[in-house]
């Protein structure tokens, strides 16, 4: 039993990478279309597609460390993590202020599509 469960747990680990792959490739195809047009959204039979941009922090971990007021402290964040980072800044433990500097921000873009 347990053998069949170990090949079909590594058979859908494959399958997942495939399809990982494919969407990818798929995702790239989309936004090169959208780009190509110079639009940001378009609709196509019963599905939208919609490029959106956000801003994303990227900490560099020297810079990091140097502003963290408790060595302890930086226990909890080992290696700096975006995620960690904004929500130390919302517990009050950092400051937006005495981060400055420690990151540079990245615009990324994303595709949604959604079923009309």
């Amino acid at each position: 039993m347990l053998e069949e469960q170990l090949r079909r747990y590594y058979a859908i680990r494959l399958q997942q990478t495939e399809l990982d792959k494919e969407a990818e490739r798929l995702r790239a195809d989309i936004m090169e279309h959208l780009d190509r047009e110079g639009v940001a959204e378009v609709l196509a039979g019963e599905f939208k597609a919609s490029i959106t941009s956000a801003e994303q922090r990227e900490y560099d971990d020297r810079l990091v460390y140097e502003t963290i007021p408790d060595p302890e402290l930086w226990k909890l964040v080992s290696k700096v993590d975006a995620g960690k980072v904004k929500s130390l800044v919302q517990l009050g433990v950092l400051s937006d202020d005495g981060l400055r500097g420690t990151y540079r921000i990245k615009s990324v873009r994303r595709l949604s599509v959604k079923k009309r």
